[in-house]
Protein backbone atom coordinates (compact mmCIF):
# COMPACT_ATOMS: atom_id res chain seq x y z
CA UNK A 1 0.00 0.00 0.00
CA UNK A 2 1.40 3.41 -0.96
CA UNK A 3 1.86 6.24 1.50
CA UNK A 4 -0.64 9.08 1.59
CA UNK A 5 0.85 12.57 1.34
CA UNK A 6 -1.14 15.68 2.28
CA UNK A 7 0.03 18.75 0.31
CA UNK A 8 -0.97 22.07 1.90
CA UNK A 9 0.02 24.67 -0.71
CA UNK A 10 -1.79 27.73 -2.09
CA UNK A 11 0.32 28.17 -5.24
CA UNK A 12 -1.42 26.24 -8.05
CA UNK A 13 1.76 25.74 -10.11
CA UNK A 14 3.74 24.34 -7.18
CA UNK A 15 0.78 22.17 -6.16
CA UNK A 16 0.56 20.74 -9.68
CA UNK A 17 4.27 19.92 -9.94
CA UNK A 18 4.41 18.38 -6.46
CA UNK A 19 1.18 16.41 -7.00
CA UNK A 20 2.17 15.07 -10.41
CA UNK A 21 5.65 14.13 -9.19
CA UNK A 22 4.33 12.25 -6.15
CA UNK A 23 1.59 10.51 -8.14
CA UNK A 24 4.17 9.36 -10.71
CA UNK A 25 6.13 7.75 -7.88
CA UNK A 26 3.12 5.84 -6.59
CA UNK A 27 2.02 8.02 -3.68
CA UNK A 28 -1.61 8.80 -2.89
CA UNK A 29 -1.94 12.61 -2.78
CA UNK A 30 -4.42 14.81 -0.92
CA UNK A 31 -4.56 18.53 -1.75
CA UNK A 32 -5.42 21.52 0.42
CA UNK A 33 -4.98 25.20 -0.39
CA UNK A 34 -5.70 26.57 3.10
CA UNK A 35 -5.05 25.80 6.77
CA UNK A 36 -8.74 24.93 7.21
CA UNK A 37 -8.74 22.49 4.29
CA UNK A 38 -5.48 20.95 5.51
CA UNK A 39 -6.86 20.45 9.02
CA UNK A 40 -10.05 18.88 7.67
CA UNK A 41 -8.18 16.46 5.36
CA UNK A 42 -5.73 15.56 8.12
CA UNK A 43 -8.57 14.62 10.47
CA UNK A 44 -10.54 12.73 7.82
CA UNK A 45 -7.71 10.89 6.03
CA UNK A 46 -4.84 10.44 8.55
CA UNK A 47 -2.05 10.98 5.99
CA UNK A 48 1.37 9.39 6.39
CA UNK A 49 3.18 12.70 5.79
CA UNK A 50 2.33 16.38 5.39
CA UNK A 51 4.07 18.81 3.04
CA UNK A 52 3.21 22.19 4.53
CA UNK A 53 3.64 25.75 3.27
CA UNK A 54 3.89 28.49 5.90
CA UNK A 55 2.25 31.46 4.18
CA UNK A 56 -1.35 30.42 3.49
CA UNK A 57 -4.40 32.58 2.73
CA UNK A 58 -6.26 31.82 5.96
CA UNK A 59 -3.42 31.39 8.42
CA UNK A 60 0.07 30.27 9.16
CA UNK A 61 1.49 26.79 8.55
CA UNK A 62 3.61 27.13 11.69
CA UNK A 63 0.45 27.38 13.79
CA UNK A 64 -1.11 24.39 12.03
CA UNK A 65 2.06 22.38 12.65
CA UNK A 66 2.00 23.23 16.37
CA UNK A 67 -1.68 22.29 16.52
CA UNK A 68 -1.08 18.93 14.84
CA UNK A 69 1.89 18.22 17.10
CA UNK A 70 -0.53 18.38 20.04
CA UNK A 71 -1.86 14.94 19.13
CA UNK A 72 0.19 13.54 16.25
CA UNK A 73 3.71 12.57 15.29
CA UNK A 74 3.02 12.49 11.54
CA UNK A 75 6.14 13.64 9.67
CA UNK A 76 5.89 17.27 8.49
CA UNK A 77 8.07 18.71 5.74
CA UNK A 78 7.87 22.49 5.43
CA UNK A 79 8.20 23.66 1.82
CA UNK A 80 8.09 27.44 1.78
CA UNK A 81 9.49 30.62 0.29
CA UNK A 82 10.79 31.60 3.74
CA UNK A 83 14.38 30.45 3.78
CA UNK A 84 16.36 32.57 6.25
CA UNK A 85 17.99 30.69 9.12
CA UNK A 86 15.63 32.14 11.74
CA UNK A 87 12.61 31.04 9.65
CA UNK A 88 14.00 27.52 9.25
CA UNK A 89 14.59 27.34 13.01
CA UNK A 90 11.04 28.57 13.66
CA UNK A 91 9.67 25.79 11.45
CA UNK A 92 11.69 23.13 13.21
CA UNK A 93 10.77 24.51 16.64
CA UNK A 94 7.08 24.46 15.66
CA UNK A 95 7.42 20.70 15.21
CA UNK A 96 8.48 20.33 11.60
CA UNK A 97 10.72 17.37 10.83
CA UNK A 98 12.44 18.94 7.83
CA UNK A 99 12.46 22.24 5.97
CA UNK A 100 12.95 22.85 2.25
CA UNK A 101 13.10 26.45 1.00
CA UNK A 102 11.64 27.32 -2.43
CA UNK A 103 12.83 27.02 -5.13
CA UNK A 104 14.03 23.44 -4.75
CA UNK A 105 15.10 20.49 -6.85
CA UNK A 106 12.15 18.09 -7.26
CA UNK A 107 14.42 15.07 -6.71
CA UNK A 108 15.60 16.52 -3.38
CA UNK A 109 11.91 17.05 -2.49
CA UNK A 110 11.10 13.38 -3.18
CA UNK A 111 14.27 12.23 -1.42
CA UNK A 112 13.34 14.09 1.76
CA UNK A 113 9.82 12.67 1.67
CA UNK A 114 11.18 9.13 1.31
CA UNK A 115 13.62 9.70 4.18
CA UNK A 116 10.88 11.00 6.47
CA UNK A 117 8.60 8.11 5.60
CA UNK A 118 11.37 5.60 6.36
CA UNK A 119 11.86 7.08 9.81
CA UNK A 120 8.14 7.23 10.52
CA UNK A 121 7.31 3.74 9.35
CA UNK A 122 8.73 1.79 12.29
CA UNK A 123 5.72 2.06 14.61
CA UNK A 124 2.38 3.53 13.57
CA UNK A 125 1.35 6.29 15.90
CA UNK A 126 -2.32 5.37 15.64
CA UNK A 127 -4.73 3.28 13.67
CA UNK A 128 -7.90 5.12 12.65
CA UNK A 129 -10.94 3.43 11.17
CA UNK A 130 -14.13 5.45 10.99
CA UNK A 131 -14.69 6.96 14.42
CA UNK A 132 -12.35 4.50 16.19
CA UNK A 133 -8.77 5.54 16.97
CA UNK A 134 -6.24 3.21 18.62
CA UNK A 135 -3.16 5.07 19.86
CA UNK A 136 0.03 3.01 20.04
CA UNK A 137 2.12 5.24 22.32
CA UNK A 138 -0.52 6.09 24.93
CA UNK A 139 -2.27 2.69 24.65
CA UNK A 140 -5.63 4.43 24.52
CA UNK A 141 -8.71 3.94 22.41
CA UNK A 142 -11.12 6.68 21.39
CA UNK A 143 -14.44 6.47 19.63
CA UNK A 144 -15.73 9.71 18.10
CA UNK A 145 -13.03 11.57 20.08
CA UNK A 146 -14.22 10.14 23.43
CA UNK A 147 -11.82 7.94 25.38
CA UNK A 148 -12.87 4.35 25.87
CA UNK A 149 -12.10 2.90 29.28
CA UNK A 150 -10.79 -0.65 28.95
CA UNK A 151 -9.78 -3.25 31.53
CA UNK A 152 -6.60 -4.08 29.61
CA UNK A 153 -4.04 -2.04 27.74
CA UNK A 154 -4.18 -1.85 23.97
CA UNK A 155 -0.96 -2.86 22.25
CA UNK A 156 -0.44 -2.32 18.53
Amino acid sequence: MSATILLVEDNPQIMEVNRDTLLSRGFRVLEAETVAEGRKLFEAEAPDLIVLDILLPDGNGLNLCEELRGNSNVPILFVTALGHNDEVIAGLQAGGDDYLPKPYDINVFVGRINALLRRGSIVPEAVIKGGLKLESFSHQACFCQEKIIAKTNIFL
